[in-house]
């Protein structure tokens, strides 16, 4: 290895055992190294003055060194710049701003320094260096920096690119294509359904070898060219790469996305199982820079987790305006709470023997503080579970049915259950028999006039803690119902694993049951069963007499529904309670 090393003619004499030099390095094919300027030579403490006048008298390179800060950072600039390639300083390194180095291919700054006193003669010091010791300066400072390097652009867990280094690379693509007119990009942002249950279960250790797992399958079946891929944050992953922008090649983007997670992952003696929700975005189409790529990409992935999940969603202008409707529902939701803009309605249900009405569902109702919010609880009962609002919510839900029980009590005993819908996010919460527990203590009321609803989708999520819940709710005397059942999961298992006093008959199957055959033996089976495992059945939904008669000769409990009475505030469904219709 040879270098020529020259320096200029007036440098500051060196005052202490330090001495160093910042040269131009040209690599060539061979990895041979020529210096072919040195910058400077000085002590450690060279006044800045002295460093700049050993700086080439050049506008191009004087010129961007005074775009970076106060003068006092140069030495930190040229640190952060040695070793960088010139021809990759403009798409790689935002700390320079706008400089703009001399354009010399695969020009590089060294930096060497020397521990022994150098010599009175200022400049000698460097020519005197042997090309050893020069050469052990360069493999050591080459090593040092291609670590950094590694650092900066990494994600430290898998090894793909990280956020930051990403969206450089992607916005250097970006601006190389910006007068193509001709190419599209496209973006997938995808994270990991139900990842966190995964790190809640088996811990954090196993959850970062799924990840690693899932970048190695990345970097290994993704073979298109050019391609870019990142681990964002979490279990969150981002590809970018070049697409004809046709919507079966975007569908078969997604399908890809989705095959790699259908795969099991095994995890030590563990085999696990997740899927992708995957947001695609279209450069330019839908956004001009990374950064808002990014944001409509993640737009995308909500969506197609509002679909279902193990999916993906394409942007559009629609899914836009419906995220920052949703958006604007959350805020106004949050703003709710205690402003009494809550209120219950309930719904009737009549005893089939008797035709008495022996008890109510409580329904939570929300008036929203603008038209253009209005809202079904189709609509905010989802955002609230999803915000986790429904925690604080469904607790003032439990506190007002219960105490409208200690109300009806006053004049008509304790003749009416009221039902109350519990979601699963209510039910895993570790301070739900808490609140369960208040709500009766603060009422007075009998336990067992209170019904809790839940769904099947609550239990399947973690049945053995739900057992246990549910255990705890029986101890404290409430009365438990299966709602919806047929309509989820619909295992057997669960009216035997769970101590359940009611079987609610989804009214999807009572709306055809007089004319779909299938229906009708649905409802059968569902009402046999429940009967053979001592439960009482109620059927949703029922709006017509043939509908009720016919549910009454299949031996039906209860009925609800717009027949027996549509949901109503308290001071109107009263006179009907205890009173025998029909």
């Amino acid at each position: 290895m040879s270098l020529d090393r020259a320096a200029p003619t007036s440098l500051p004499r060196p005052s202490c055992d330090y001495a160093e030099a910042w040269l131009w390095v040209d690599v060539d094919a061979q990895s041979a190294l020529t210096a072919t300027q040195a910058i400077t030579s000085l002590d450690a403490i060279a006044p800045i003055d002295q460093i700049l006048e050993t700086l080439p008298q050049s506008d191009a390179w004087r010129h961007p060194i005074g775009q970076v800060g106060p003068m006092e950072n140069i030495r930190d600039w040229i640190w952060q710049a040695h070793w960088l390639s010139a021809d990759r300083l403009d798409g790689s390194l935002a700390i320079l701003g706008d400089c703009n180095l001399p354009s010399v291919a695969r020009r590089r700054l060294l930096h060497i320094s020397i521990d022994a006193r150098p010599s009175d003669d200022a400049v000698g010091w460097l020519d005197r260096l042997t090309d050893q010791e020069i050469a052990q300066c360069v493999t050591k400072l080459h090593n040092t920096q291609e670590q950094f390097q590694i650092l900066a652009s990494q994600d430290e867990l898998t090894g793909l690119l990280n956020r930051r280094f990403f969206q450089v690379e992607a916005q250097r693509w970006i601006d190389m294509l910006s007068d193509d007119g001709v190419k599209h990009l496209a973006l997938l942002v995808f994270d990991l359904d139900y990842f966190r249950s995964i790190n809640d279960s088996y811990g954090h250790e196993c959850g970062d070898q799924l990840l690693q797992e899932m970048a190695r399958r990345l970097q290994n079946e993704c073979v298109a060219s050019p391609l870019l891929i990142a681990r964002m944050d979490g279990d969150e992953f981002a590809i970018l790469v070049e697409t004809d922008n046709k919507p079966e090649s975007l569908s078969a983007l997604g399908e890809q996305v989705k095959s790699l997670t259908a795969r099991p992952f095994q995890i030590g003696h563990l085999t696990l199982f997740t899927s992708a929700s995957t947001g695609i975005v279209i450069w330019p189409e839908h956004g001009r820079s990374i950064g808002e790529l990014l944001h409509q990409a993640d737009s995308a992935m909500y969506a197609a987790k509002e679909q279902g999940r193990n999916g993906h969603a394409v942007f559009s202008p629609e899914l836009m305006e419906h995220q920052n409707r949703q958006s604007a529902l959350l805020t106004a939701l949050r703003q709710s709470q205690g402003d009494g803009r809550f209120s219950l309605v309930y719904q009737v249900q009549q005893n089939a023997s008797s035709l008495a009405i022996t008890g109510v569902e409580a329904l939570l109702r929300w008036q929203a503080p603008s038209p253009e919010l209005a809202a079904g609880p189709d609509q905010f009962i989802s955002l609230l579970e999803k915000s986790g609002l429904i925690i604080d919510v469904g607790g003032w839900v439990l506190d007002e049915a219960c105490q409208q029980i200690a109300r009806w009590r006053e004049y008509i005993g304790e003749r009416i259950t009221v039902a109350v819908n519990v979601s699963s996010i209510q039910l895993h919460s570790p301070c739900f028999i808490g609140r369960v527990q208040a709500a009766l203590k603060k009422s007075g009321i009998n336990p067992s006039l209170l019904e809790l609803e839940l769904t099947e989708t609550a239990l399947v999520n973690d049945p053995a803690k739900a057992a246990s819940t549910l255990i705890e709710l029986k101890k404290l005397g409430v009365q438990l119902a299966l709602d919806d059942f047929g309509t989820g999961y619909s295992s057997l298992s669960y009216l035997t694993q769970f101590e359940f006093n009611r079987l609610k008959i989804d009214q999807s199957f009572v709306r055809d049951i007089l004319v779909d055959p299938k229906d009708l033996v649905i409802v059968k089976a569902i009402v046999a069963m429940g009967h053979a495992l001592g439960l009482e059945v109620v059927a949703e939904g029922v709006e017509t007499v043939a509908e009720r008669d016919l549910l009454d000769s299949l031996g039906c409990d209860y009925f609800q529904g717009y027949l027996v009475g549509r949901p109503g505030k308290p001071e109107e469904i009263s006179p009907m309670l205890g009173v025998g219709l029909l």
